[in-house]
């Protein structure tokens, strides 16, 4: 048997940001995950670090945002320092367009930065010009964000995991759940096709599959898949900054590597990346940077955001269970609020302090089934 303070079940940004929390406070951590560690949605996204969050009007997710968007140096230095790990978490701010390139709709938006003291700056026709020789937009005006920052997925990820491992974490890949003892209102015993684990204090940190694992002990936790696609080019010269315009968005490397991303499609788990969506990217793409057209597609690939039905992370003691907490649902920004969930988690767990309130995140708050209808 496999006895630890702490097991995590999922090995994405989110357990290991809390694997990496409690380890440094003390306790044994296992983490077990069916497949290889972080290659899942963690590896799969874009990367982008926002400075905040105007988009959902809740206070405690505008708190955890901008206390995520303030760790992410800090983490970034300690991963490199254990793992030798370059991340690449850099500043590289954000051109931030109107959907509707023609009008200028972002007063209100800047607004909204600047209420959360975020460094903001609106931008004209003539900035706009000078953005990039590459850069073509009709837009009148726009916005930037000069402390967006972003960060290189799978280095991460892969940069967590060689830290926790270097902390002490025990990893156990590969594993898949077979059955789950129960007993008395806690979680006793979890075994796989190979081991027994038994835990003080049990997290799920499984993403999409959230609800799906939230099966074997009865409960009810609404997170459903909302696939994600992106196409990878690579530009003969990189232009500086993110630019966003809605949802879609152009995320420059260091490598010259542009990801091209990304859609938001409720069709359960299927992986298919679909050609027609792969021209729509790259169409929106080439409207913003011409050269775009011109190009062949690297890598395109799909990643499943794991959602609530009020788009808000689920964070908390599970309700009926003594020693079984879940960390999940953070929809479009699971790495980027990676930090701070592995934070809050791991102070919720040792009994200190969390840095901010935790009520709106509580897995409490589902009472009632809604449709997956009406998760977009």
């Amino acid at each position: 048997m496999i006895t630890s303070d702490v097991l995590i079940i999922g090995g994405g940004a989110i357990g290991l940001t809390t694997a990496y929390e409690l380890i440094r406070r003390g306790h044994s951590v296992a983490v077990i995950d069916r497949q290889a560690v972080g290659c899942e949605s963690s590896w799969a996204g874009a990367g982008m670090i926002p400075p905040g969050e105007i988009h959902l009007e809740n206070s405690s997710y505008r708190k955890i945002a901008q206390l995520s968007s303030g760790l992410w140096a800090e983490l970034a230095e300690s991963l490199r320092a254990y793992s030798n790990i370059d991340i690449e978490y850099r500043t590289c701010g954000a051109l931030v367009l109107p959907e509707d390139q023609k009008i200028a709709t972002t007063q209100s938006e800047v607004e909204l930065w600047q209420q959360q003291k975020i460094p903001v700056k609106r931008l004209n026709r003539e900035d706009l010009n000078s953005f990039h020789p590459k850069f073509n937009s009709p837009a009148v005006e726009a916005y930037f964000l000069p402390t967006q920052a972003q960060v290189r997925n799978p280095r991460y990820v892969n940069a967590l995991k060689v830290t926790c491992e270097q902390l002490g974490v025990q990893f156990y890949q590969h594993e898949q759940i077979r059955e789950i003892k129960i007993q008395h209102g806690q979680v006793a015993d979890i075994l796989t096709d190979t081991e027994t684990f038994n835990a003080s204090q049990i997290v799920i940190a499984t993403g999409a599959w959230t609800s799906q694992f939230a099966d074997w002990f009865e409960v009810s936790i609404p997170v459903e898949p909302i696939r994600g696609q992106i196409v990878l080019v690579k530009l003969s010269e990189v232009f500086p900054s993110i630019i966003e315009r809605g949802k879609c968005y152009l995320v420059p490397r260091a490598d010259g590597r542009v990801l091209i991303g990304a859609t938001e499609e409720l069709v359960g788990f299927d992986r298919d990346c679909e050609a027609e969506t792969v021209k729509r990217l790259l169409a929106f793409g080439a409207e913003l940077i011409p050269e775009i057209g011109d190009l062949q597609v690297e890598k395109s690939w799909c990643g499943f955001r794991p959602v609530t039905p009020d788009h808000l992370p689920v964070i908390g003691f599970v309700p009926g269970y003594e020693n079984l907490l879940v960390n999940s649902g953070h929809y479009r920004a699971g790495l980027s609020l990676s930090p701070a969930s592995g934070l809050v988690m791991a102070q919720l767990i040792c009994g200190e302090t969390t840095e901010l309130n935790l009520e709106d995140f509580d897995p409490e708050r589902f009472h009632l089934e809604i449709s997956s209808n009406e998760m977009l």
